[in-house]
């Protein structure tokens, strides 16, 4: 789901894509019992998970972003985003599509193969040689496996993959077009990433799949084109520590050494507990928390960091 006050955008397993209108006030009785109004209500033909929600609002229309995964030919895995308009009725007014197929190849988006086709139709049905060595052979960004998460906060595109890296996007849309541009790639992490989340400020935070690496990363400076690129010193890892757990560590703590039995006993608990930790996990955050809601198990878990 994702929210843009009063509207919330939902979708289900049963691929149905619902728009809400939330009441602002509750103060009576018949506003509790009509609870959210629906405005639109889509059906699509195939969901592959993972995929990303975004709605954003405007003085004259509402915005839907749908970014989901499918398997490209030539550069394996890759993203595509329907954006749908639509008035503050619900009436689907718009939908256009884009692609990273093109970041993918290092191709800008005034400089597409389909662009060079129709030139060079126009002068004979040839390409001049200007024009062919702009036209890369191959991807310059594979990914042979689906991300295993997907955030979209416009204008970032952030996903995360388990190879430890993450990529991002830039997504552009305006009145007359939407293109996705950028293609970067991410590197910090140890291990597998299984969750991302960044915001319209350009702020982001990834956690490894076991729970135990948190980064946070700073990506406003690519969008306005200050740096190439991103390396490891871009992010911060943050590594949250329990009170109780440091206390209950200094209570073990004789001459100088921790007893060898009780390190050993926790190692053994602490991976046991990652065993239990699945691949699958949310996380949000704000300027102080992270909140990381990951299914292990014994049950779903909701975990709590206060970097304050």
């Amino acid at each position: 789901m994702a929210s843009s006050s009063p509207y919330l955008l939902t979708v289900t397993q049963n691929k149905v894509l619902s728009l809400y209108e939330l009441p602002v006030e509750v103060s009576t009785k018949v506003d509790l019992a009509t609870g959210p109004r629906q405005l639109a209500s889509l059906q699509a033909d195939s969901i592959l998970a993972p995929l990303s929600l975004s709605l954003r609002t405007t003085a004259s229309e509402i915005v839907a972003s749908v970014v989901y995964t499918f398997f490209h030919l030539g550069c394996a895995w890759s993203l595509g985003i329907q954006e749908l308009r639509l008035s503050k009725s619900g009436q689907q007014m718009g939908s256009r599509l884009a692609t990273t197929v093109d970041c993918q190849y290092g191709i800008k988006p005034q400089q597409t193969v389909s662009g060079l086709g129709r030139r060079s139709s126009a002068a004979g049905n040839r390409l001049s040689k200007s024009e062919l060595q702009t036209v890369p052979t191959e991807a310059t960004i594979v990914h042979q496996e689906p991300p295993t998460s997907i955030s979209y906060s416009h204008p970032y595109l952030l996903t995360s993959h388990a190879n430890n890296t993450l990529t991002m996007y830039l997504v552009v849309s305006t009145s007359e077009s939407l293109f996705i541009k950028g293609g970067q790639r991410l590197w910090g992490h140890t291990s597998s990433v299984s969750a991302a989340r960044v915001s319209d400020r350009g702020k982001a935070v990834s956690i490894s799949s076991r729970g135990n690496e948190i980064r946070l990363w700073e990506l406003e400076s690519v969008a306005s084109g200050l740096q190439k690129g991103l390396k490891e010193e871009n992010s911060i890892q943050v590594t949250p520590e329990s009170k109780q757990q440091k206390q209950w560590e200094d209570a073990q703590f004789v001459g100088g050494t921790i007893d060898r039995r009780v390190r050993e006993e926790r190692s053994i608990s602490a991976e046991m507990g990652h065993r239990l930790v699945r691949l699958r996990s949310c996380v949000g955050f704000d300027d102080e928390r992270v909140i990381l809601l990951r299914e292990k198990e014994a049950g779903t878990q909701i975990e709590c960091y206060d970097f304050t």
